[in-house]
């Protein structure tokens, strides 16, 4: 009897050290992805350009500020800073998007073919990575975007307002 008590309790004691190592290498996972995340962000900048024969948009957002230009000289080049919140808000969207991917969304409209919509594009630059939208109707983004191209607008809108 002592012998299976003895047997049952190196078992117990085993798995129970399995399962603290296999907790504190998933501790020390999470703290790597979350020192990863904070480089991504500083690293991080989306660029919205909308353009058309009569019209042109460029926004650029990155951690620190947002810049847009309405010329394509960007002669009116303007630079922002904004709300962490909004950049909060911008990177839980962002999280839900799979940047490598975005080449491959289908546009749901494109009637920017014919001149009746601006063209848009949506580029997404980690560090030395770049990402692009195919074109899309200004105002139409593919619907995997959609609210990471609406909040880069809203984000636009709140700081000309100011």
């Amino acid at each position: 009897m002592k012998t299976l008590m003895c047997i049952l309790a190196m078992i117990f004691l085993t798995k129970e050290c399995e399962h603290k190592g296999t907790q504190a290498v998933a501790e020390n996972n999470s703290i790597e992805e979350l020192r990863v995340a904070s480089v991504t962000q500083d690293s991080l900048t989306f660029t919205y350009r909308a353009s058309t024969r009569g019209f042109f948009e460029i926004i650029w957002v990155n951690k620190d500020s947002i810049s847009f230009a309405n010329e394509r000289d960007f002669k009116d080049k303007k630079s922002f800073a904004y709300s962490e919140e909004d950049w909060n808000e911008l990177m839980m969207i962002y999280s839900t998007v799979d940047a490598s991917q975005l080449s491959e969304l289908e546009p749901p409209s494109t009637t920017f073919r014919h001149d009746e919509k601006p063209m848009a594009i949506l580029f997404v630059d980690i560090a030395d990575e770049s990402y692009r939208t195919k074109g899309f109707d200004h105002g139409k983004p593919p619907k995997h975007i959609n609210t990471l191209v609406n909040k880069l607008l809203s984000i636009k809108d709140k700081v000309v307002k100011q």
